[in-house]
């Protein structure tokens, strides 16, 4: 077995504000660009506790997230429990440079960034689905918005004919009533 294997499955016992845990090397070090792989790659100067475990002056509460998210790749917690911390593990992520969950606690949106309709990571997770035969680089541009646009079929037709394929979102009060993938031909048929 080499060094970096023996490393790699060394257990490390964490004081997080006060809050201990007892985890893997590898699980500290998963993502390669975070805050903790930085702090356990041997380039700092250890802060030890008076028991040996170190230290980080962190919530504890939350880094169970935190640690659950890079042992699993994914967030672990029911609904009413992440609305409660959504906002506070957001923080954290960002203050472990943990670019996944960033992205998947962030409430702005990454593609859909014009959208006054869709703006929440939420909202567009849950219309990317929609929209599968495209490839993750396709850059999304809002071409008609009614309230700047106006409200006139013909208005619409004006921006999104031609600039095929379209993807049309309608919003009534809170509600998002319609999403349709649509070729809007020269003849603009809906």
């Amino acid at each position: 077995m080499t060094s970096v294997e023996k490393n790699t499955k060394k257990t490390v016992k964490l004081n997080v504000g006060g809050v201990y845990f007892k985890t893997s090397l590898l699980t500290l070090t998963k993502d390669p660009d975070s805050m903790l792989a930085a702090m356990f790659s041997g380039r700092f100067e250890e802060n030890l506790d008076e028991d040996g475990s170190f230290f980080i002056d962190r919530d504890g509460d939350l880094f169970r997230y935190i640690l659950n998210y890079l042992r699993n790749g994914e967030l672990l917690c029911c609904e009413e429990t992440l609305n409660r911390i959504k906002r506070q593990l957001f923080a954290e992520a960002l203050f472990f440079n943990l670019e996944g969950l960033i992205d998947k606690l962030s409430p702005v949106p990454k593609i859909f960034t014009e959208s006054s309709i869709i703006t929440s990571r939420d909202e567009e997770n849950t219309l990317l689905p929609w929209i599968t035969d495209f490839p993750g680089d396709t850059r999304w541009h809002l071409l008609y918005k009614a309230t700047r646009d106006g409200w006139n079929p013909e208005n619409f037709h004006e921006k999104c004919d031609g600039k095929c394929p379209t993807l049309v979102v309608i919003k009534s009060d809170d509600n998002v009533l319609e999403v349709t993938q649509r070729n809007h031909g020269s003849h603009g048929i809906l």
